[in-house]
């Protein structure tokens, strides 16, 4: 039962959000790798378990973040059988710093039980410019709208200038093979995740872009649906390497823009290979590898290196989306 708990923390707060800038994605929520490990040592004895943990994260865009979180465990709705004996609630508060970015989060997951958690919570923010990205403003382009003119963009808005703000809800169906066949080799896991997020910055009006955490400032005030897949093997008498796992995640919006001819109703995937390692104790890194989809536009710039406006653009008939590698990442995370 620890190796299953260690092994399904591991796999639940993955959800890449398709960012690119400096403030590293939200999501990649290593810290509930040691989350189960405090739980596998602790919480079987008296049933509840808390912890305080602190994780920096760090990519090759280049992009960082580091992350404070308080970590409870509560037994609830426990009962005597296999399957219920370990429900519980979980829930996670973190404050976030990047180089254009602060956060405060609050999670909430609740597991009735063992192969299913409900998830709720919420991240409120806001950013700054430096000059390698900016943190957070409006995404306005320069000059008149043109029919075949595509026009540059521009950021508008000063530091802490507003609040970006995203409340979501979903759930996990969760399984380890190991549950059903005993052994130190038969941990094969799998877990998807599904969520429905509004998102939203105080300052934009409706159909009126942002950007925030030097990502492609090509969000909008509304809802989108993320989803993953994983598959995972525990590693069985390794020293160090604890998961191998592959990971596939998707996001779709639902902004509902009148003008979408630059492919606003396409869906963004993620493709990671994923490392967990436990080094001490009270240390853990996790490092990963992954692909993605963009938009092509048939101008060779996928990235929009050019600072072009995105709106002006119109997406390739014949090759809609590119595949490209995103980044390589690192998660360090110390119990503390």
């Amino acid at each position: 039962m620890k190796n299953i708990l260690f092994s399904f923390a591991f796999l639940s707060l993955l959800m890449v959000t398709v960012p690119s800038g400096l403030g590293a994605d939200e999501a990649v929520d290593e810290a509930a790798i040691a989350d189960a490990a405090a739980d596998a040592a602790g919480a079987a004895a008296n049933g509840f378990s808390a912890r305080t943990s602190l994780e920096l994260q760090v990519s090759s865009r280049p992009e960082a973040k580091l992350r404070l979180v308080e970590t409870l465990k509560i037994p609830m709705l426990a009962g005597s059988g296999a399957l219920v004996k370990g429900n519980n609630l979980k829930t996670a508060f973190a404050a976030e710093l990047s180089p254009v970015s602060v956060n405060g989060k609050a999670d909430f997951t609740l597991t009735p039980i063992a192969f299913l958690e409900v998830q709720a919570g919420g991240v409120i923010g806001s950013g700054w410019t430096i000059p390698l990205g900016t943190g957070l403003g409006i995404n306005t382009p320069t000059g008149t709208e043109t029919p075949g003119v595509v026009r540059k963009r521009s950021y508008v808005g000063g530091p802490f200038q507003g609040f970006v703000w995203n409340a979501y809800a979903g759930g996990a169906f969760q399984f380890d093979l190991g549950a059903v066949l005993p052994g130190d080799w038969t941990h094969v896991l799998f877990r998807t995740y599904h969520e429905g997020r509004y998102k939203a910055y105080t300052e934009a009006s409706d159909n009126e872009p942002w950007v925030y955490e030097a990502d492609m400032g090509e969000n909008f005030n509304g809802w989108v649906y993320n989803g993953s897949f994983v598959v995972g093997y525990q590693m069985p008498r390794s020293p160090v390497l604890d998961t191998v796992a592959f990971m596939s995640e998707w996001s779709r919006t639902f902004y509902d823009h009148p003008k979408g001819n630059w492919g606003e109703n396409r869906t963004a995937w993620i493709y990671s290979i994923i490392f967990n390692l436990r080094l001490t104790p009270n240390l853990s890194a996790m490092l990963g590898a992954q692909m993605r989809t963009l938009r092509n536009y048939g101008d060779g710039d996928p990235e929009n290196k050019a600072g072009t406006f995105f709106e002006d653009k119109v997406i390739d008939k014949d090759i809609p989306e590119l595949v490209e590698f995103y980044r390589a990442l690192l998660v360090l995370t110390c119990t503390l």
